[in-house]
Formats: C-alpha cells, structure tokens, sequence
C-alpha cells in the first residue's frame, strides 16, 4: 500500500478518527512516518498557495524569520507527529540538535508547571472558551519552546503542521498575546487549506489510534518528544 493509499483508507471510515471503530491493519514506523511527510509536504503546498493568494490581494504577511512569538504557543500534538520528530532528531547528523533539546527541556517543563497538562484536559473536555482563555495564558507568559535555539526552530524541516499553518497579517505587533492595546493578531484565513487541515487533524487522529497509541488525547510537545527519546 502506497502512503496516499493508507492515507485515504485511513480517512475512508470516520470512527477511525473517533476509536468507535478499530483500524484493520498494521501500521509501523514507517509507515506513520512516511503519512506525516506526507500531510506536512500538503500543508506546505497549501500555505504556499495562500501566500500566493495573499501577494495578488496586496495583503502583506508579517511571518519572518526570527519573529518567534508563535513559538510561545502551547504546541499540542498527537503520537504521530512527536514519532516524526523524535525520529528525526535520534540521526546520527542531529546529535547537536538533539542534545541541545534534552539540554534545554527541563528548564522548559519547571517554567510551565502544570499548564499545559490542565490545558490538555481543558482540549479533551470540549470546553472551547476555557480552552482559549489558558492557551493565551500560556502564550502571554512568554516561555519559549525548548527547541527554539537564538531565535531559530531546531526542528524546522520536521516542525509539527500547527507550526506550519500560522500568518499573521499586517504587522507582527499584536502576535505576542498581550499587545497593550488588547488587539489579537489577524490570520490569514484560506477556505482550501482550512478545509485540508480539518482533514488531516483527523487523519492523524486515525493514525494515534493505528498505531496503538492510547488515549486519544493531545500532549504538549516537548514533553512527548522529550519521552520517546529518553525512554521515559
């Protein structure tokens, strides 16, 4: 079976994504990492073409690199995507990577305490309005990710597809969450891609429960990663 093949059989029965119904057949490392190469290279496409889209509009997009406030958002993933990372990072030519990583962690895990494991209960009870109000919390405390290294993403090529979707527009001022003037920064809204991210949160909801992970529940990032490369 090809990738876009266990791709579509994966989203072909909706209690895949759900755990109402079980996936019928195995799925290995390779093949979870070769479906989240796959839904990351679409989402690259599609924000591609929505910047396009944006340049013909005139609408300028403010997303440039070393403007990192982004990477003080609570990154919330699935096993699929932290695998594709932590697998990445265990290469031989990303030693350095990776120990700074592992270096950088636990000062990470003391400076957020608890709140990204209160706002991983918040996500799983469907209370949306709490679970906005302790995202921003979080973001307004300003605690970089541990994989952000002098204002660089260490694991740019493989960075999680909520890391890949984000444009500001206009200006990058509001982007911090707490902009003395309260403005929240604008997104660049984009129906096709917004419509293929929906589908593939719940492609790689599918694939967590293929791969046997349980439960169906999103974990801050670093922590998962942090986990599968230590063992722990």
């Amino acid at each position: 079976m090809t990738v876009d093949q266990l791709i579509a059989d994966l989203q072909s029965e909706p209690g895949y994504a759900t755990g109402r119904r079980a996936y019928p057949r195995t799925v290995g490392l390779a093949d979870t990492l070769a479906v989240v190469a796959r839904l990351r290279e679409e989402v690259d496409r599609g924000t591609a073409a929505r910047a396009e889209a944006a340049r013909r509009d005139a609408v300028t997009i403010a997303c440039r690199r070393g403007c990192n406030a982004c990477c003080c958002e609570p990154i919330m993933v699935l096993v699929p995507t932290a695998l594709a990372i932590s697998s990445w990072l265990a290469k031989p030519d990303q030693d350095e990577e990776r120990a700074r990583f592992l270096a950088a962690y636990p000062a990470w895990r003391a400076a957020v305490g608890d709140a990204l494991d209160r706002l991983a209960e918040l996500i799983a009870s469907g209370d949306r309005e709490a679970q906005t109000a302790a995202h921003a919390a979080h973001q307004r405390r300003h605690i970089l990710c541990p994989f952000n290294h002098d204002g660089d993403c260490g694991i740019y090529p493989v960075r999680p597809v909520v890391c890949r979707n984000g444009h500001a527009v206009g200006t990058a001022d509001y982007c911090t969450g707490d902009h003395p003037s309260g403005k929240a920064a604008t997104r660049l809204a984009f129906v096709p891609l917004d419509e293929f991210l929906r589908r593939v949160r719940l492609t790689e909801q599918a694939l967590h429960l293929a791969v046997g992970a349980r439960p169906l529940r999103l974990t801050a990032l670093p922590d998962l990663v942090y986990g599968l490369l230590t063992g722990g």
